[in-house]
């Protein structure tokens, strides 16, 4: 029996089998090796060593493949990596000053709001990417949930989970933990998110908050008919593809309130190879291209060779609004400037 409490390099030179599982899955894994051998030879006080776990996209998928009588974590090992290579005043690297900006400002007082009206209990905490690219959409959404939920307040901010990923845990945890609290002083019990890894975050570190993703509360309240199939037929839409984010991994709700949306708007949809808890990183999972090292994304690659001619579906707007539907704006960027798609599937900023 694998003592969990044994640090995470030395529980995977013990308890990997080296089975190949996710090393077939994985092109870090390719490169770099098994668990196991990766745990085994690591040197966090060498350049390489320090590179190394900041080359992973911290996606997960080594960690569903895993067989379960083995249950190895090789995802939280390679956070750990980079928790202590931080913790050794190494990292952060320059290549992740403008990650760390971009969420300095996200958690500054000029981009943060709390806006509660009395008696709330709930909050829509939509995150960085879709309030500062979706402003208007939002505003729709907001009014179209307080329909149901009279009382329900906006929270503006950031989650803070870049810090988390690049293993800057003490900044990630006061941070956070200053949310979370403010957000229970004010009496809030419930979080509606839009964002993965907002729902990530709260969802591992927010208890007693309950958090939910506004996807499946959408779910089970008709669509605005007039508006959604107007959209619909201005993209012009037919045969759709779904791209599960990957922090949606253990999340199977989500995937079918998202396919419950889309089949309701009328929308016909085809699974990638890898979808759901079997999906591959696309983007800028675990800010992976943002490090010294990048490697080719398997995911980016799946997306080009099997679904070039397809209209793709990314989770982005609870309300069905274009082509690409995706609370990761990374994974649509990515795949936006690496695959060869049609121009006609970009998706349009409104």
């Amino acid at each position: 029996m694998k003592n969990k409490s044994v640090p995470f390099p030395e529980r995977h030179v013990a308890n990997c089998i080296e089975c190949g599982l996710c090393v077939r899955e994985c092109s870090f894994l390719q490169e770099y090796g098994s668990p196991r051998a990766i745990a085994s030879s690591w040197r966090p006080d060498s350049k390489a060593g320090q590179q190394l776990p900041f080359a992973c996209n911290l996606c997960g998928l080594c960690t569903a493949v895993c067989p379960p009588k083995v249950g190895l974590d090789p995802r939280a090992m390679f956070l750990a990596m980079r928790q202590q290579v931080v913790a050794n005043g190494v990292a952060p690297f320059p290549e992740h000053k403008r990650l760390i900006a971009y969420e300095k400002r996200g958690t500054s007082s000029l981009f943060s709001c709390f806006a509660l009206p009395e008696r709330c209990d709930t909050v829509l905490f939509p995150g960085c990417a879709f309030a500062g690219t979706r402003p208007a959409r939002l505003l729709e959404l907001f009014e179209h949930l307080r329909q149901d939920i009279p009382t329900l307040g906006m929270v503006l901010g950031c989650c803070t989970k870049p810090s988390h990923d690049l293993g800057r845990s003490d900044f990630f945890h006061s941070r956070f933990g200053e949310l979370r609290q403010a957000l229970m002083a004010q009496g809030v019990r419930r979080v509606l998110v839009l964002c993965p890894s907002c729902h990530a975050v709260f969802k591992q570190y927010g208890s007693p908050l309950h958090t939910e993703y506004v996807y499946s509360v959408l779910a089970e309240q008709p669509l605005p008919e007039q508006d959604t199939h107007h959209r619909i037929g201005k993209a012009g839409l037919e045969n759709i593809t779904v791209q599960d984010p990957c922090t949606t991994r253990q999340d199977p709700q989500v995937h079918l309130a998202v396919r419950k949306l889309l089949k309701a708007a009328g929308l016909k949809m085809e699974d990638m190879p890898h979808h759901g808890g079997r999906r591959c990183a696309v983007g800028r999972a675990g800010q992976c291209p943002l490090s010294v090292r990048t490697l080719p994304n398997t995911g980016v690659i799946c997306v080009e060779r099997r679904w070039k001619n397809r209209s793709l579906c990314l989770l982005r707007s609870p309300i069905v609004q274009a082509v690409w539907i995706s609370s990761r704006p990374g994974c649509r960027s990515c795949i936006c400037s690496t695959c060869s798609l049609p121009q006609k599937l970009r998706l349009k900023e409104e």
